[in-house]
């Protein structure tokens, strides 16, 4: 999977217990999975879904100037690739309530 070892370079261990079964599995951070979904997006039979997990995984950016200080070049040129997520009008943003904080987290992190 295209951003995949960059996601695994960016793992946090989460506490998780089932029923009477408890572990520690790794997930992303945050912008490891942003830039994950943002190079999904090529290789998914359907990119749709996958535009839309990344609105989603951006509108959780509370802090997308922090993010952006963590990003490398190859990180903001994934994200760059995802060009049209940067007209509002993108049916992607639909499945957001309020979509602008996401948007703005958008627009940090592809800026120059």
């Amino acid at each position: 999977m295209p951003g995949g070892t960059q996601a695994l370079n960016r793992s946090e261990l989460v506490d998780i217990t089932i029923a009477t079964r408890a572990g520690l599995v790794p997930r992303p951070n945050l912008l490891g999975a942003i830039v994950l979904k943002a190079r999904a997006v090529d290789v998914d039979d359907v990119p749709a879904n996958q535009l839309e997990d990344l609105t989603f995984l951006l509108s959780l950016a509370t802090s997308p100037r922090r993010l952006a200080t963590e990003m490398t070049k190859g990180d903001r040129k994934a994200l760059r690739a995802r060009q049209e997520l940067l007209d509002p009008r993108n049916p992607a943003w639909l499945a957001l309530e309020d979509p602008e904080p996401a948007q703005r987290a958008m627009r940090v992190l592809t800026a120059e």
